[in-house]
């Protein structure tokens, strides 16, 4: 028997929450405790008076390692190539050498996702990315200096959707219009994942992401963005797509700052909710046998829900631990190392700003 929506829904609930105590629990709290190595804060062990030194052992490691590891994928002339396997697959594999590489380095910054995955992982265990592809409303301007009213209504006729913002006459007797025109404009699409922001079943057990029986991207999205997309949705929709975990309603962990992201009341257009995209095996269609689904959801709201053939993320992690999907990452090879030597430099520098610094007492109550 088919699954109804409630059906459905219930079961990537229950798929959601599994993901997020799996990736929200040690996990999170160790990704936290790497980025705030790497960008040299506080331990909360500091006292007034004494060295507050940090060293820099994630960040020296890290930084050491990233541009090798970077460049080993963009030093030659192509990112990606297609071997032949015979000879008739010669000049197949050659259109699809070029075209990937046009799309990751022309269409998109390949370096700049590169080299972000690459950092991600070796801070926080995962590098993700992801792909799709992107139909975006696109609003362009153009200027035209016209003879005529009537030269002015052809070039609309020829120019569907194109909207006159002003006119006005030059010196030369021309009318000089402003327009506007709204186009589709498709590509394929590359962006990173940010981990916090990637969730995983706890059943899955590879880096490889090709039979995880739960994979999603759940991000804050605006009315704006998810209307762009096509969909139909209004301002309570958002509102009652709630976060995936209970303290991103009010922070989402960034570059080590925790960023308030409130909703703009004189704008409705940027109202936001949580977007899932998710990829999950499940017997939609009650056949009794799970089939890969690709499902766009907004709380409870089913935005899309389509059968694919594959899982367009991926993910990386540098250490690889066996039967796990979640690796070890650079920072958690030296945090300790980093916490051993900023004690071990604060007592050197306490004990040589006293040696330094000496003081004479007199004791006047003996």
């Amino acid at each position: 028997m088919k699954m109804t929506d409630d059906d459905l829904l219930a079961f990537l609930r229950r798929e959601q929450d599994d993901a997020r105590q799996y990736m929200s629990g040690e996990v999170q709290s160790d990704r936290h405790d790497a980025l705030a190595a790497y960008l040299r804060e506080p331990y909360g062990t500091e006292e007034d008076g004494r060295s507050q030194v940090v060293a820099s052992d994630v960040f020296d490691v890290v930084e050491s390692l990233l541009p090798e590891l970077v460049e080993v994928f963009v030093a030659g002339e192509e990112v990606v190539r297609f071997d032949p396997v015979g000879p008739e697959d010669v000049a197949g594999a050659d259109q699809a050498t070029s075209a990937c590489n046009h799309v990751l380095t022309k269409q998109n910054n390949g370096f700049l996702i590169l080299y972000t995955a690459a950092k991600d992982a070796l801070m926080l265990r995962t590098g993700a990315v992801k792909w799709y592809w992107e139909d975006k409303r696109v609003a362009t301007f153009q200027t035209l200096r016209i003879a005529d009213e009537m030269q002015l209504a052809v070039w609309l006729m020829t120019n569907p959707g194109a909207e006159v913002l002003s006119q006005s006459q030059t010196d030369e007797g021309l009318l000089e219009i402003r327009v506007k025109k709204i186009e589709r404009k498709k590509q394929c699409r590359i962006v990173n994942v940010h981990p916090d922001a990637f969730f995983v079943s706890p059943k899955h057990n590879s880096i490889l992401l090709d039979e995880a029986p739960y994979v999603a991207h759940i991000e804050r999205r605006t009315l704006s963005d998810i209307r762009d997309m096509g969909f139909e949705v209004d301002e309570e929709d958002l509102k009652e797509a709630t976060a995936p975990r209970e303290d991103d309603d009010l922070r989402q962990y960034r570059s080590g700052d925790f960023l308030r992201r409130m909703d703009n009341e004189a704008d409705r257009s940027q109202t936001t909710g949580w977007l899932a995209e998710e990829y999950v095996l499940v017997d939609y269609d009650g056949d009794g046998i799970a089939e890969r689904r690709r499902i766009l959801r907004l709380g409870d709201k089913i935005l899309e829900n389509e059968e694919t053939s594959h899982v367009q993320m991926a993910g990386w992690s540098p250490y690889l631990l066996t039967h796990k999907f979640d690796g070890q990452s650079a920072a958690d090879l030296v945090g300790e190392f980093q916490r051993m030597r900023t004690e071990l430099w604060r007592l050197q520098m306490d004990a040589a700003f006293a040696a330094v610094n000496q003081e004479t007492v007199v004791q006047t109550n003996a």
